[in-house]
């Protein structure tokens, strides 16, 4: 009777050994798991209000000048009916369009590295509304041809190229930038996988020899 009891009594040590192991390493996958969801969702959120916007205005710029250069082109060569009108009002959305990006990547760290390049393209919008403006104003005042008219308009070409292909980097690195940090997201997610996976491990070999401990000392 007394081996019973104790044989019985070593069952329940070794059951109760099993249990608290389990539930510790269910309790520590957990917690790891809700940790790397919690990161994941944070990146997640941080690069919808960041990356996302920033791709979003960088290619609208990029756009809007395109539009805004084809109309003024198309007045400053052949005088075309609302060219200029149209011009202006692809030129007023650029200005509103930079004023965002620059605001936004002001304002969030993950963006520093916009910040340089986003400035410079600021610098360069400066540079081309003055030839812009000058150019215009030649061509409204009757201004169509000469020395001084394709000196004018040279510049202001110039001026527009380099803005375009400013414009055009500052896409490319917005979009560069967001796979990149979408990769490491997806990096930081099947680290804390393999985490997760190598704790459930430990756990059930922890199990395990609590368990033949048990049994060899009942």
């Amino acid at each position: 009777m007394m081996s019973i009891r104790l044989f019985g009594y070593g069952l329940r040590v070794r059951g109760v050994a099993l249990l608290a192991c389990a539930v510790l390493s269910l309790l520590f996958i957990s917690g790891l798991s809700l940790l790397s969801m919690s990161t994941v969702q944070e990146r997640q959120v941080s690069h919808s209000l960041g990356f996302v916007p920033a791709k979003r205005l960088t290619t609208n710029f990029e756009r809007e000048i395109l539009n805004a250069r084809i109309f003024f082109i198309y007045y400053v060569t052949i005088q075309k009916a609302g060219s200029f009108d149209k011009g202006w009002e692809h030129y007023r959305q650029v200005e509103s369009t930079l004023s965002q990006l620059t605001a936004l990547v002001a304002k969030r760290d993950d963006l520093s590295t916009l910040r340089k390049p986003v400035a410079n393209l600021q610098s360069d919008l400066d540079s081309y509304k003055i030839a812009l403006t000058a150019t215009m104003s030649m061509v409204q005042g009757g201004v169509l041809k000469g020395p001084g008219y394709d000196a004018q308009v040279k510049e202001w070409a110039a001026r527009g190229a380099v803005l375009v292909t400013d414009a055009g980097n500052v896409e490319k690195l917005a979009f560069s930038q967001s796979e990149g940090d979408s990769s490491e997201s997806l990096t930081t997610l099947r680290q804390r996988g393999t985490w997760i996976m190598a704790a459930l491990l430990a756990g059930l070999l922890a199990c395990l020899a609590s368990s033949l401990r048990v049994e060899r000392n009942p």
